[in-house]
């Protein structure tokens, strides 16, 4: 909470308990003609002191000094501070009216109004300075969640920065030995991939820097890195994308899919034939579905995404897309499946 709101709640606060203040003061209040040495109306002024100066001793002692002991579970201080800013409440209350009163008042009846003073002044701290345990209790609860918000974004930032800047050192040591390869075999097609590489570099550098990019962008990036990854079969059908529908009106997370992708490409097995590995991206109106089904190899587990792990992928999900995701997985003996909905809420 800003300095600026703190003060206006402070200052709220004291507006309407005097407004009240003087309400009650106004409609109840008749001092005694022989107990002050003024009129009815100055004598009221003074009344107010009564209420108006333990009030904000109280308050204050509670906001400024029993928080601290409550949040330190410093009881007994606690309990020891409580009686001590009541006792100055009272007294410095009390003492504070002494010249005002008429110096031929019997000390008996002076004593007699201390008491019963003393017992108004005790109720009226132990409400103000409850009061103030409240107005400072949900100031620093506001500046807690505040500051687990910031906590958490930063969190989020440096997950991102991870997955962001993280490659598959095994991908790009492999993608650059088979182009290696493939410059002497086809000197063109090896400049196409190298260009290819080239793109999803500079993707990975610039164009995840923001918080939310194209889908159409997400989508070549993937096509891009699959081209590369498929270098290395000869079978033209081992990984296939599917788009669907108009994938440029939605923004999305940058790589979003892709722990996914290279998890699939990480644990299947090269066949000469067939499909192994299935992609599927769908954009509707107000939902984007992301499918990746790949065979596995017999009797391995597929335990992480691309390296950084379930648990992280998962934050990173709830984290940007908090109740607005569904992410499913199947595994059985021979494939494995990952059905990831997002609904969009861009407007």
């Amino acid at each position: 909470m800003k300095k600026i709101f703190v003060i206006i709640l402070n200052i709220g606060y004291w507006l309407c308990y005097f407004l009240l203040l003087m309400v009650i003061l106004l409609l109840t209040v008749q001092p005694q003609k022989d107990f002050w040495q003024k009129e009815k109306y100055i004598a009221m002024s003074f009344m107010g002191v009564f209420t108006v100066l333990p009030a904000i001793i109280s308050f204050y002692g509670s906001y400024f000094f029993l928080i601290p002991l409550i949040n330190k579970k410093k009881h007994k201080k606690f309990v020891i501070g409580v009686f001590l800013i009541i006792l100055i409440s009272i007294t410095t209350t009390f003492f504070s009216v002494i010249p005002f009163m008429n110096p031929k008042l019997p000390l008996k009846q002076i004593l007699g109004v201390f008491l019963e003073v003393s017992i108004m002044l005790g109720i009226l701290s132990v409400i103000h300075g409850t009061l103030g345990l409240v107005v400072k209790g949900f100031i620093n609860w506001y500046h807690d969640i505040k500051w687990k918000e910031q906590i958490t974004q930063k969190n989020l930032e440096i997950e991102l920065a991870l997955i962001k800047s993280q490659i598959d050192p095994h991908f790009l040591f492999n993608t650059l030995n088979n182009i290696d390869i493939l410059i002497e075999k086809d000197a063109q097609k090896a400049s196409l991939y190298l260009n290819k590489l080239s793109e999803i570099m500079r993707f990975m550098l610039y164009e995840t820097k923001t918080e939310r990019i194209p889908l159409q962008k997400e989508v070549e990036y993937i096509t891009k890195y699959m081209d590369l990854q498929k270098i290395r079969t000869s079978n033209p059908d081992f990984a296939t994308l599917l788009v669907e529908r108009n994938t440029q009106k939605h923004t999305i997370a940058p790589m979003i899919f892709i722990p996914f992708i290279e998890n699939a490409f990480k644990y299947a097995p090269i066949l000469k034939e067939g499909n192994v590995i299935e992609i599927q991206i769908t954009a509707t109106d107000s939902d984007i579905y992301f499918v990746c089904k790949n065979k596995t190899q017999n009797m391995i587990a597929q335990k992480d995404f691309g390296g950084l792990g379930n648990d992280l992928i998962q934050k990173r999900l709830e984290l940007l897309y908090a109740k607005r995701h569904t992410l499913e997985i199947k595994q059985t003996h021979e494939n494995y499946e990952v059905h990831l909905k997002i609904k969009m809420n861009e407007n």
